[in-house]
């Protein structure tokens, strides 16, 4: 995973770019299960830091893979990921 090129917090930055553009636009910030923007990017912020660092070890039930996911999207969210990112987190 350390080959993966990222940009640090880019997801999080794009959630918190749409919440400031549609309330630009007097829009209000529409809850997605029940969860705003500012609610999912405060629980987010803590999840997945140094992702790329975690060692998966398969003799250790690869221990930490779903820390290590979440950072890597994150961090590597494409535009296809993005428009359902809210999606994917409270999915799982």
């Amino acid at each position: 995973m350390r080959q993966v090129p990222f940009v640090r917090h880019s997801a999080l930055l794009s959630l918190l770019r749409e919440k400031e553009s549609r309330e630009g636009v007097g829009l209000a910030d529409e809850p997605v299960l029940g969860v705003s923007t500012d609610e999912l990017t405060a629980a987010m912020a803590d999840v997945g830091n140094n992702w790329e660092r975690i060692p998966l070890r398969p003799a250790e039930g690869r221990d930490g893979w779903e820390d290590a996911l979440v950072g890597c999207l994150k961090d590597v969210r494409s535009s296809l990921i993005h428009s359902h990112f809210r999606l994917l987190i409270y999915s799982s």
